[in-house]
């Protein structure tokens, strides 16, 4: 018979992988995003970085971040691991756990407009 390779999903790779930094700009405020799978915990460690020369950064990051899967399954924050809300940089970052199976994710930030991060 003829053996099928399939394309390894994220979570079953034997090994933590840290997966490509995309950002997004827009209205004065730049958002920057590095996941880092870590299989063998079922978890998804988001390093984030937020920039404004205009305005505060004072959104409740957890609230306005939400993390789904190709299945459709939506993971929320344990909590924000970092800067505390105000002034014009953040840096710090979330772990979404229980996550298996999964081939593709969509990391969602609502902060002075919609951002869409894919992996």
């Amino acid at each position: 018979g003829q053996a099928r390779s399939e394309e390894p999903s994220l979570n079953t790779r034997s090994q933590a992988q840290v997966l490509a930094t995309k950002t997004d700009t827009q209205n004065n405020v730049e958002v920057q995003v590095t996941p880092k799978v870590i299989p063998e915990e079922g978890a998804i460690e988001f390093e984030i970085s937020l920039t404004t020369h205009s305005g505060d950064l004072s959104q409740d990051l957890v609230a306005v971040s939400t993390l789904v899967d190709e299945k459709g399954r939506v993971y929320k924050p344990a909590s924000w691991n970092g800067s505390p809300p105000g002034g014009h940089q953040r840096n710090g970052g979330f772990r979404y756990e229980g996550i298996a199976d999964t081939a593709t994710i969509t990391l969602t930030i609502d902060i002075e407009g919609k951002r869409v991060f894919k992996w």
